[in-house]
């Protein structure tokens, strides 16, 4: 089905922006950190080989989500308000927006970077868009559902019933794993396994996507599950403690933890975890091999969405109550510097990364 059909597509390439190094596009996965604003639509671009600003991107809204299609190099953005997704071609920095009929509050790109899913998940609206030629070519209406994840070419929805599977590229249904609601998923490196959070019960799921069966289970409070970028460790951070466990969720270690943890960073062939925290302002760091906790990582001041670079050596973390980004060296698990922007800054991420936890 293309876009045609629904007669809902408005592309509309909004030209090149400011500034020499757009010129030349961003296109470099290993090299550019791109970090949205808080209060505009603007994109600060980062050279992690210096960490300076390079250049500015304006997507022409304030996003809520923002996330990269890797080496097919698109970036992606939505602000949960609007019917719009904003699309960047890299490569040019031309900047465009696919115009929808409904409002989407989520994406989930898939493996290849081919496809984006932009979904609704209150109204259970769901668009499939051709991101090689920014149309439409599949589109589902079902049940609400509570959360959504790409898993390679599959995408798993989260309704009150148990998991639904479909065809990312198709929405077309494949199986359905049934049980209790979930609240939140995530997956592994693999894009076999997801992870499901329960929405009334204090536990994670695991859910073998191809075999499309529950795999196990693990008690925890833990609002979300990650793995680090091999996906073999898993690290459930609850309100007191963070539990460190194998991704087959039976045995691990549970160490005393840090209340509001924004997210987990794996880094340094993953031998190092780090776990910010909005409530202490602080980074809690993990040693992944012994399972035991180092010396935390002070940042006075409130920690957004982080990326790490593709070879594991940095972690780049907004903070998002001023005017900069904390830089962290991996190996050396220290605060190494920070970049200035010219506003405050709500999210980082790379087209390319070292793992998925984030």
């Amino acid at each position: 089905m293309g876009a045609g059909r629904f007669g809902l597509l408005a592309v509309a390439f909004l030209g090149l922006m400011q500034g020499n190094a757009a010129a030349a596009g961003f296109a470099d996965s290993v090299r550019h950190v791109f970090v949205t604003s808080r209060d505009s639509g603007r994109v600060s671009v980062i050279d992690s080989r210096d960490d300076t600003v390079i250049g500015t991107l304006d997507l022409g809204l304030v996003p809520s989500q923002l996330e990269t299609t890797g080496d097919s190099g698109r970036l992606l953005a939505l602000d949960g308000v609007s019917s719009r997704v904003a699309v960047v071609v890299l490569d040019s920095a031309a900047v465009g927006a696919v115009d929808l009929d409904f409002v989407p509050t989520r994406l989930a790109i898939s493996g290849d970077g081919a496809q984006a899913v932009a979904a609704s998940p209150e109204s259970g609206r769901l668009v499939v868009i051709d991101l090689r030629r920014a149309e439409v070519v599949a589109r589902d209406r079902r049940a609400p559902f509570r959360d959504v994840v790409a898993a390679g070419d599959r995408l798993v929805l989260a309704p009150d019933t148990g998991l639904d599977i479909l065809d990312l590229a198709t929405l077309r249904p494949l199986s359905h794993v049934p049980g209790r609601a979930y609240a939140t998923l995530s997956r592994a490196p693999s894009t076999r396994m997801v992870y499901a959070r329960a929405l009334l019960e204090p536990l994670v799921a695991a859910v073998d996507v191809r075999a499309a069966k529950l795999a196990g289970e693990v008690a925890t409070t833990a609002p979300r599950a990650y793995t680090n970028a091999i996906g073999i460790t898993m690290l459930l951070p609850e309100a007191e403690e963070v539990a460190v466990l194998p991704a087959s969720l039976k045995g691990g270690v549970r160490l005393k933890g840090e209340a509001g943890v924004t997210g987990i960073y794996s880094g340094w062939f993953d031998t190092v975890a780090f776990l910010p925290s909005a409530a202490s302002r602080k980074v809690m760091v993990v040693d992944q091999p012994t399972a035991s906790r180092g010396e935390d990582i002070v940042l006075g001041a409130v920690p957004g969405r982080g990326t790490v670079t593709p070879d594991g050596r940095k972690l780049y973390l907004p903070l998002t109550d001023t005017n900069r980004v904390a830089v962290i060296d991996a190996e050396k698990r220290v605060l190494s510097g920070y970049v200035a922007l010219p506003e405050r800054p709500s999210m980082a991420l790379m087209a390319r990364t070292f793992g998925i936890c984030h």
